[in-house]
């Protein structure tokens, strides 16, 4: 082979390498791309997913009481009982419940909230309060509502209307007539009510509501409400009372119904200890007190909890969690 001959193999030969290098580096990047989408569309994916998955956040929130015999951690029910939550976040970050007395013990609840009692020596305990009262916030359709009334009742051989009329009865300490006459002298049609209860069918539940609904509680709420049960905290009230008009006399509807103010709720409150499904009397606290809280920390505080303990502190602890 001569020599130009040999310089034109050796050029073509460089040249064919050149290429192959280039052709390689162009299939390592493209390679180097590849990896780089799909890591991309995996995390794009994983982020999506995510998203989808993780769950919102929401605001935890507990109201803490440092009392003379320990620390009560309870959880603040929001979704439950928005306006509770907010009048005692209220009340807790003015400084209220400093002082304050536990003023009933009993087997089933601890009740505080009374002003009155920062006084040792003052009677009547259990009526005072903030003076900014609020209605209820019950919806008596929750899942589980009517569960311990229906048991109560049981399902067959009881007139619906008689039943319920016993018990709004035992609660006043009245007779069934002596009931019928104080709700009728209120402006409640009761021949109607028990009539409607008894063509309804066995809805304890419906018949309730019904009863207390005509004596001025509150059931307008449309969010679940929380349930009656041991370590659950609810807010204590007087009864509605009749609406007095500038003539000093009740305020009555179109048909002759008494009007009522159901703001009934101030600053008090109580920690069940003890709920008995077998107690008529506990069974209808669901349809007159608001369950705002339930204790996550520490029943057996609550448990050794005496007339006259005081409140030393009382502040709210919040974080941001998710569901």
């Amino acid at each position: 082979m001569g020599k130009v001959q040999k310089l034109k193999e050796q050029k073509k030969q460089e040249e064919q390498r050149k290429a192959e290098e280039k052709r390689r580096k162009k299939q390592h990047r493209l390679k180097i791309a590849g990896i780089v989408l799909a890591v991309l569309v995996v995390a794009g994916g994983a982020a999506v997913l995510t998203w989808r998955l993780w769950p919102q956040s929401y605001n935890y929130r507990e109201m803490v009481l440092e009392t003379s015999k320990g620390e009560i951690r309870i959880e603040l029910l929001a979704d439950a009982a928005p306006n509770a939550v907010q009048r005692m976040s209220e009340l807790v970050s003015q400084g209220f419940y400093t002082g304050i007395r536990f003023h009933r013990v009993e087997d089933a609840v601890v009740q505080a909230g009374d002003p009155q009692s920062k006084d040792v020596s003052a009677t009547n305990l259990g009526s005072g309060g903030s003076g900014k009262k609020f209605a209820n916030e019950i919806n008596y359709n929750t899942p589980g509502f009517a569960d311990g009334i229906n048991n109560y009742f049981g399902q067959e051989g009881v007139e619906v209307g008689r039943a319920i009329l016993e018990a709004g009865a035992a609660e006043e300490g009245e007779t069934v007539d002596q009931l019928i006459s104080d709700l009728q002298s209120q402006g409640a049609s009761l021949e109607e009510v028990t009539q409607s209860w008894s063509q309804s069918g066995l809805d304890y539940n419906q018949a309730l509501a019904t009863l207390y609904a005509q004596r001025g509680y509150s059931f307008e709420s449309t969010s679940p409400s929380s349930l009656m049960g041991e370590g659950m905290v609810a807010l204590a009230n007087a009864a509605p009372q009749p609406l007095i008009g500038s003539d000093g006399q009740v305020q009555t509807d179109a048909n002759g119904q008494y009007q009522w103010n159901s703001n009934i709720n101030d600053s008090q409150f109580f920690i069940i200890k003890n709920y008995d499904t077998s107690n008529l009397m506990q069974l209808l606290w669901r349809y007159k007190h608001t369950v705002f809280g339930r204790v996550v920390s520490d029943m057996d505080v609550v448990d050794q909890l005496q007339v006259n303990d005081t409140i030393d502190k009382a502040s709210i602890y919040t974080q941001t969690r998710h569901r």
